[in-house]
């Protein structure tokens, strides 16, 4: 090769070397006006929370001074007999929706059938009995001296007294 192809060669190399180059720079420098922008804008949002909790704080001060101890506790002691009302609320909701024990559906059913046997009209809240209630088909009251003994007869044959 002469000298004149080499010097060619070497100034077309150059030229891509540095378009190569100018590219990395501008990409570069587009990445860190990017960075740049996210930070004034992460600057500007940190800016208004500052502002946001100072105005809180004020307003709060504010809303604090207007009371006077006796009418703090005062709101205090209604926040928390609210509080155990709630609580006690959600306490006897959760004891309502409970499932009756079989000793619970006995007592019902023989305060059932003690009624039955009076023949009085009593309202009485019954509770019905499980699943296994379609299966009781009779029932007879046995008496000796003052107790009453009730018994009571499945569809399968099978009594209980």
């Amino acid at each position: 090769m002469k000298k004149k192809d080499l010097i060619r060669l070497d100034e077309e190399i150059t030229h891509k070397l540095q378009a190569e180059i100018d590219e990395e720079e501008k990409n570069t420098r587009d990445e860190e006006e990017k960075i740049d922008e996210a930070n004034i804008a992460w600057d500007d949002i940190q800016a208004k929370v500052d502002t946001d909790y100072q105005i809180a704080e004020r307003v709060q001060a504010e809303e604090q001074e207007l009371f006077t101890i006796k009418q703090k506790a005062t709101l205090f002691k209604e926040l928390l007999e609210q509080r155990r009302k709630d609580f006690a609320a959600k306490r006897a909701e959760k004891k309502r929706n409970k499932p009756p024990t079989k000793t619970q559906q006995k007592k019902t059913m023989i305060t059932y059938l003690k009624n039955m046997e009076d023949e009085e009209e009593v309202a009485i809240d019954v509770v019905p009995l499980a699943t296994r209630s379609s299966s009781i088909v009779d029932w007879k009251i046995h008496k000796e001296r003052k107790k009453s003994y009730y018994q009571i007869m499945r569809a399968d044959g099978k009594s209980q007294m």
